[in-house]
């Protein structure tokens, strides 16, 4: 998916989980205190859920998602820490434009300097992506989506400021270009 991922894994969902298997959540807000700043939620968009998020320093374990989640880094440069199913913590120094991917179904732990963070987390459909994969003639067990870290991806960070533009805007065509847009990077991804 990201040629030049710094940090690609290939994990499984809840594969060595730290404390046995913990219920999926549907996004960062449920166990992370943050602010919400903008949200697709009540969009009727198909297929992606847009949430655009800002916290402070600390650390968090987050359960599966649902979704596969891409987050777009938006802020000022912010050290982080990232765990993959209580693997080693990985630390990089993230800054504007740079992308995270955590796949469905595995759990993380986040960790995050003093800086203030903002960032856009997309969270695409498992089934979009099974769907765009049988369209591309890979099957469901065709393709795999990697965990990243601080990956430069211009196309992933052009396809989240779009749908950013959209839900901020609200333009009457919104539910369809956001499916378009979202079908867009799942084929990306895929």
């Amino acid at each position: 998916m990201f040629p030049d991922e710094q940090d690609g894994d290939r994990v499984t969902p809840n594969d060595g989980a730290r404390g046995g298997a913990r219920a999926a959540v549907d996004d960062f807000s449920q166990v992370a205190p943050v602010e919400t700043v903008t949200s697709s939620d009540g969009r009727s968009w198909r297929g992606v859920r847009v949430l655009r998020f800002r916290h402070t320093s600390g650390e968090v374990e987050v359960p599966p998602f649902t979704a596969h989640a891409v987050i777009v880094h938006l802020g000022p440069p912010v050290d982080v820490g990232k765990s993959v199913n209580g693997g080693r913590l990985r630390d990089a120094r993230v800054v504007r434009g740079e992308v995270a991917v955590i796949p469905a179904g595995v759990p993380t732990l986040w960790r995050w300097g003093e800086q203030s963070a903002d960032r856009l987390h997309l969270y695409l459909d498992p089934a979009l992506l099974e769907g765009v994969a049988a369209e591309a003639g890979l099957g469901r067990e065709g393709f795999e989506v990697l965990d990243g870290l601080s990956v430069r991806d211009p196309l992933v960070e052009q396809v989240g400021l779009s749908l950013l533009s959209e839900l901020e805007s609200g333009g009457p065509a919104g539910p369809l270009y956001a499916e378009s847009l979202a079908n867009a990077l799942a084929a990306h991804v895929v």
